[in-house]
């Protein structure tokens, strides 16, 4: 995945870099904390801070518990409680 960036300047000089990956590329993975930063990002503007710390534990957890409470979680965020499903019913 090498990529080559070359920047002509009006002075007439030229810059260029070279990257053959970037974090979170398979030969540079992220690490958790990483990635719980970009999930913030990108969630921040659909779920409150509890909601995303919340999937956040989910996920760090998956292995050990249902996948359907993930599921659950991502599906409640946003809604108020009361429209909330419990058990695959809304209350």
């Amino acid at each position: 995945m090498p990529a080559r960036v070359t920047l002509h300047l009006r002075s007439g000089g030229t810059l260029v870099a070279d990257a053959v990956d970037y974090p979170g590329f398979t030969t540079r993975p992220p690490d958790w904390d990483s990635s719980g930063d970009k999930f913030d990002a990108l969630a921040q503007a659909a779920a409150s801070p509890e909601e995303r710390d919340g999937v956040k534990a989910l996920i760090q957890n998956l292995e050990h518990q249902p996948v359907r409470r993930l599921a659950h979680a991502l599906g409640a965020i946003g809604r108020p409680a009361s429209e909330q499903l419990v058990a695959g019913r809304q209350t």
